[in-house]
């Protein structure tokens, strides 16, 4: 498979955030079944929600096994112009440019089975809240400008639920 041209910036940063993200939900103990790039102009589709397979722990591979579910993605959203800051010096107005990411994590959800499962599910859906909030100290988002845009719920839908963040990275035009 030949890979497209594409801005290096943004496929540097999805890939790096998505093993930051990838590492750091297994460094909460809720890692993801897979973790994939997505191009999609709304969230992801609900896939990989299958609540029943286990891993071994990387960080403690005699201890018991870590359930692993759901699928955790990175998504490019966007990238536009900077309003508030141009390079005058120059004659061509050399741009700095805000790229937009999304990242976020679906996960089994029992639904409606009884209060405990919800409440459990809810308390998963919140690790995996700081998980995401986590991922912007990566070593791999290092040496950028980069600030959380939001954070929040998604779902649930059908046997899914997820938690989604936004960044925003800022980059000149040449980068």
């Amino acid at each position: 498979m030949t890979t497209p041209v594409v801005d290096p910036l943004v496929i540097e940063t999805m890939t790096n955030l998505s093993v930051c993200l990838r590492d750091t939900l297994t460094a909460f103990k809720r890692p993801p079944f897979v973790s994939c790039l997505r191009w999609s102009a709304d969230y992801p589709s609900a896939d990989f929600c299958d609540c029943g397979s286990t891993i071994p722990d990387p960080n403690d591979p005699e201890g018991p096994a870590l359930v692993t579910n759901g699928q955790a993605w990175v998504q490019y959203v966007r990238s536009e112009p900077n309003p508030n800051i141009t390079n005058l010096a120059s004659q061509c107005y050399a741009t700095q440019w805000q790229y937009i990411f999304r990242y976020g994590v679906w996960r089994c959800f029992t639904g409606e089975a009884d209060c405990e499962e919800i409440t459990n599910d809810t308390l998963g859906m919140l690790a995996d809240e700081s998980a995401l909030r986590a991922v912007l100290g990566c070593s791999g988002l290092a040496g950028r400008p980069i600030r959380g845009l939001g954070i929040g719920p998604l779902g649930p839908d059908g046997a899914c639920a997820g938690v989604y963040m936004e960044l925003v990275m800022e980059g000149w035009n040449d980068d």
